[in-house]
């Protein structure tokens, strides 16, 4: 920084008091934005940075593990000793997947809605592996014991679909019959008045009942 760069220092014979306060004030503000101004840089990426450094985490993982990221992994945890007392001995752990399946499953809809489906580009990390469906839908390829693959159970409505058809097509053949049966039983249901004011009023109405 240079002395040109900034405005000329207020003396306080030129200015009173109060006004000498104000501008000296005013002259460190500008002098603070101008330093930070010439501080300040916005950080770019470089050109020569490949794509796999700059996607998804999740992409990342699977681009560099495939479908080991999907699944748990066996490990060793190390042994805790306070001098030579062992508080807690090595074992062995099963550490959850680098790769949530709920963010995969986020993914393979994705691929599924842009048509990429199928293959998986490890450079721009576009796509869905099938492969992987194994490790992240284990449940629909269990096998029980007789040997087959557990069908999906799908929902009471879709598994009562053939059943309630069957039940509307049978009730509309026999349509025809019961609406006549209640109205026949609404008929006689009535209670009719024997009384002369009665009898008037279903002559009028043309019924000589």
């Amino acid at each position: 920084l240079t002395a040109a760069r900034f405005p000329p220092w207020p003396t306080l014979a030129t200015l009173e008091p109060i006004q000498y306060q104000v501008s000296q004030l005013h002259y460190n503000c500008q002098r603070s934005i101008l330093q930070y101004s010439t501080s300040f840089s916005i950080t770019t990426f470089p050109t020569n940075t490949t794509p796999i450094a700059i996607m998804r985490a999740a992409l990342r993982h699977l681009a560099e593990k495939g479908i080991e990221a999907l699944r748990p992994q066996k490990g060793q945890m190390k042994a805790v000793s306070v001098g030579n007392y062992v508080a807690k001995p090595a074992k062995d752990v099963w550490r959850r997947p680098v790769v949530s399946k709920r963010v995969a499953n986020v993914l393979r809809k994705q691929a599924i809605q842009e048509g990429t489906y199928g293959s998986f580009d490890t450079n721009s990390g576009v796509g869905w592996d099938p492969s992987w469906d194994l490790a992240l839908h284990s449940h629909r390829y269990q096998v029980h014991r007789f040997g087959g693959m557990k069908p999906n159970k799908k929902t009471s409505r879709a598994r009562t679909r053939e059943e309630r058809a069957q039940k509307i097509e049978s009730n509309l053949e026999t349509r025809l019959e019961k609406m006549e049966e209640h109205y026949v039983e609404r008929e006689e249901a009535k209670v009719k008045a024997e009384g002369f004011e009665a009898k008037f009023k279903l002559i009028m109405r043309g019924d000589k009942k």
